[in-house]
C-alpha cells in the first residue's frame, strides 16, 4: 500500500506532472504498527513476569536497531554531501543548482 502511494508520487513528481497520487498508502503504515506491535509483544511475552526483563527487551532492541540507524543516517548524510540532488529529490542534477525546482507533494 505504502509501495503504490510512493510510487505514484514519484510519477506525478518527476514524470507526469499533477497526475493522480493514490492517497490510501497510510492505511498501510497503520496496519504495519499493530502487526509490528504484536510481533513484539508475542517474542517478549516471556519477559513480561522475569526480573529485569524489559532492561533485556530494551538492551536487545537498542542493539538491533541503533547500528542500522547510524548505518543509514551516514549513508545518507554522505550522499547529500556528495549527491544532493538525490537526496533532496531535485529536478535538476550536478552538485549545484540556482534554484531547486523540487515540487511540492500534492495533498491527498
Amino acid at each position: 500500500m505504502v509501495v503504490v502511494t510512493h510510487s505514484t508520487f514519484y510519477a506525478s513528481e518527476r514524470l507526469t506532472p499533477g497526475s493522480y497520487v493514490w492517497g490510501r498508502g497510510t492505511m498501510g503504515v497503520d496496519i504495519f504498527f499493530v502487526i509490528s506491535g504484536f510481533v513484539m509483544y508475542a517474542s517478549s511475552i516471556h519477559l513480561e513476569r522475569a526480573s529485569g526483563g524489559w532492561r533485556e527487551f530494551a538492551t536487545k532492541r537498542l542493539i538491533r536497531i541503533v547500528p542500522l540507524y547510524w548505518l543509514v543516517t551516514s549513508m545518507k548524510l554522505a550522499i547529500l554531501l556528495v549527491i544532493p540532488s538525490v537526496v533532496l529529490h531535485l529536478r535538476s542534477t550536478g552538485l549545484t543548482s540556482s534554484s531547486p525546482t523540487s515540487s511540492s507533494p500534492p495533498t491527498m
